[in-house]
């Protein structure tokens, strides 16, 4: 009985232990069986958010990824330049510095990218794809106060870059102060802007809707501009001039900082400055009809953000002086001193087409450094501002430092001279294939607990 009982109970633990062997058998075999990269599960989260603000009607990005057949015909070529880094744009090396809205592809969704293409780009379940993003036509961040369009510009069909300068005047009901002032292209062609606005005191323009309204930057200089544009005010003075209040790059939005941080007051009448506005080459004449929208804020700026330039037309000599040799690659540096503790929001590397690397970092007193920013591969078409997720505090006695290399050479595609010919910086020209190097920085005054507020677009 006993015996029987053993043999019993033995193979009871025999079927036991068979059942357990299949059950791993059969999850090891699962787990050799990946699951599939799909668009709808996969791929969609990815383009929509990092892509598809560029590229849908209407944008910069002229080829659509919006729908499953968009993407998928183009996803071998997708996934060549996301695996070189050339799409999405974001210059700036996220290994060296992060900002906000940072359009940066992490290696596994490279990867995820290049599988999903090399196994055919299977769609998935259609009919669960995440929604798109919310692409407001009339405004990113908001519902404006008001609303100043552009007088229409007609962009020629001549496969040609234009950099113009525009002028839109403005008529408010008060003095007032506005919290920010958001860009927003009425052609796929507007490829960046820089904004400002000049204010006018009361009595010193009589009209200031004289003189013109858009001019080639090729074709003048800043002088020259202000001359034609009718900008000075009546005796001849410059105007109040605020700086910056306005960027654009395609899938850039526009920048609203925390309550009690930035913006500025305006006098009624005014101009919205564009310098400068490029429209990228197309092949057929359209037209733009870009326009601004403007947001008031409730109060005056309770810490109005300040800003300063290094090199060209900024506080710092550029060291060498920025002339470019022929058939040479150079170096140049700028430093400034920091005399009182700063902290910084924002950051602009400026450089034109002979442009090849740039980096800025600041020098504590003590000897460490702050990186800046670095940007391994200059590219003209692509110059953000870049905004810190938080305020970056840089202490008094600090020195901020550029260097930024130059290629001269017929290895430089962007090289506007073929043969290569010297290149230097004229007193700022605006003419593309002249030279600059600026780094603008927008700032404040620090205060303590700077460092723990976040920037970051809501």
């Amino acid at each position: 009985m006993k015996r029987f009982s053993y043999f019993i109970s033995t193979k009871r633990k025999q079927i036991g232990i068979n059942t357990i062997i299949l059950i791993i058998s059969v999850a090891c075999f699962s787990c050799t069986q990946k699951k599939q990269i799909t668009f709808s599960a996969d791929i969609a989260p990815v383009i929509y958010k990092n892509c598809t603000n560029c590229h849908r009607a209407g944008q910069a990005g002229l080829i659509p990824l919006v729908t499953y057949e968009d993407v998928s015909k183009r996803s071998k070529t997708i996934a060549a330049v996301v695996e070189k880094h050339l799409m999405p744009p974001w210059p700036a090396d996220p290994s060296y510095t992060h900002f906000c809205d940072e359009l940066v592809l992490s290696d596994p969704e490279i990867s995820m990218i290049k599988k999903w293409s090399e196994e055919g780009a299977p769609a998935g379940d259609l009919s669960k794809l995440p929604p798109l993003p919310d692409f407001d036509q009339r405004s990113l961040i908001g519902k404006p106060d008001v609303t100043l369009r552009i007088k229409p510009f007609l962009i020629e069909g001549d496969n040609t870059d234009r950099f113009m300068v525009m002028k839109i005047p403005f008529e408010l009901p008060r003095d007032t102060f506005i919290r920010a002032v958001e860009f927003m292209p009425g052609s796929p062609y507007v490829h960046h802007v820089n904004g400002h606005i000049i204010c006018y005191e009361e009595g010193k323009k009589k009209d200031i809707y004289a003189g013109r309204y858009v001019i080639n930057t090729e074709k003048a200089d800043r002088d020259s501009v202000f001359q034609e544009m009718s900008l000075l005010n009546d005796d001849g003075s410059n105007p109040i001039l605020i700086n910056s209040v306005t960027n654009y790059l395609p899938g850039v939005l526009g920048t609203i900082y925390p309550d009690g941080i930035g913006g500025f007051a305006v006098k009624k009448r005014g101009i919205i400055y564009l310098n400068d506005i490029h429209y990228g080459p197309s092949a057929e004449a359209v037209s733009d009809t870009s326009f601004l929208n403007i947001f008031y804020g409730k109060k005056p700026p309770v810490r109005p953000t300040m800003e300063i330039q290094l090199g060209t037309l900024g506080i710092s000599d550029i060291i060498p002086p920025l002339i470019i040799p022929a058939d040479s690659v150079k170096k140049f540096v700028t430093r400034a001193k920091i005399l009182g503790d700063i902290s910084l929001l924002t950051v602009n590397p400026h450089m034109h087409l002979l442009g090849k690397s740039f980096i800025s970092y600041a020098v504590k007193p003590s000897g460490d450094t702050i990186p800046i920013i670095r940007i391994k591969s200059w590219d003209f078409r692509w110059q953000y501002f870049y905004t810190f997720p938080k305020m970056v505090h840089i202490p008094a006695g600090s020195t901020i430092e550029v260097i930024a290399a130059y290629d001269n050479t017929v290895n430089n595609p962007n090289n506007p001279f073929n043969p290569p010919q010297t290149v230097e910086g004229r007193n700022g020209s605006m003419k593309t294939t002249q030279e600059m190097l600026q780094l603008i920085l927008t700032y404040l005054p620090y205060e303590k607990g700077d460092e723990d507020i976040s920037l970051e677009t809501k």
